[in-house]
């Protein structure tokens, strides 16, 4: 068997890929669980991924765009963010997960981080 190494892009992490070996199991499915695709988020946020396989999770990695916040390696896979050290926009995120026979899965979710306070404008006179 000729088992090469790649790096798990966003999270550092190594897996194998086998040249000419099929594996039984299936690929893990990945979900955020507590973030939608779209959603405006503030403050710190609790990224939990959800995921579903019939083999045990080895790590769950959450990644900003390229850079890694963080891995967690049990249940429940989560993750405290702290918008405010964000710039406000959007930021893609992504949820990368390795079993222990080395099937990758992912999710990957656009957010917009809005950390700016709302501005009040009056629109009456304030001479009555």
């Amino acid at each position: 068997m000729n088992l090469e190494p790649r790096a798990l892009v966003g999270i550092g992490l190594f897996t194998w890929f086998s040249t000419g070996v099929v594996f039984a199991a299936g690929s893990p499915q990945v979900r955020f669980a507590t973030v939608t695709d779209g959603q405006y988020l503030a403050g710190v946020v609790r990224l939990t991924v959800d995921v579903t396989h019939d083999r045990p999770i080895t790590q769950v990695g959450i990644s900003r765009g390229s850079e890694l916040l963080g891995v967690d390696f049990d249940p429940p896979f989560e993750l405290d963010w702290d918008t405010r050290k964000e710039p406000d926009g959007p930021v893609l995120l992504q949820a990368s997960v390795l079993d222990p026979d080395f099937h990758e899965g992912d999710a990957r979710l656009t957010v917009t981080v809005d950390n700016t306070p709302p501005s009040v404008v009056l629109t009456q006179p304030s001479d009555r």
